[in-house]
């Protein structure tokens, strides 16, 4: 799992980078706006906006609530929300659209 904490430090992204542009990230929870901003800023560092696009269609996307899910709309990804907004609500959520 990997939590977007703090983009000042970018090695934790390196395999996550490699695994998402392989297609082998299967859901990402989003777990605040500010987050969703910064998977964004650090993402678009190395690829282009329609290619992270492409590869987030191939992938279950929660957000936590629904100003967390407006955020997402800001960059055309239309997510699930967690029907409980909360982390655990949000985890529940993406094992049911996984199982």
């Amino acid at each position: 799992m990997y939590d977007v904490k703090s983009h000042s430090d970018l090695t934790q992204w390196i395999e996550f980078k490699q695994l998402f542009s392989s297609n082998k990230v299967d859901g990402i929870v989003f777990t605040s706006a500010s987050s969703a901003r910064a998977f964004f800023e650090i993402m678009l560092g190395d690829t282009n906006e329609d290619t992270l696009r492409e590869n987030l269609e191939k992938t279950t996307v929660v957000a936590i609530g629904p100003f967390t899910a407006d955020e997402l709309k800001k960059f055309r990804i239309n997510p699930i929300i967690a029907d409980v907004h909360t982390v655990p609500g949000a985890v529940e959520t993406i094992k049911n659209c996984l199982c």
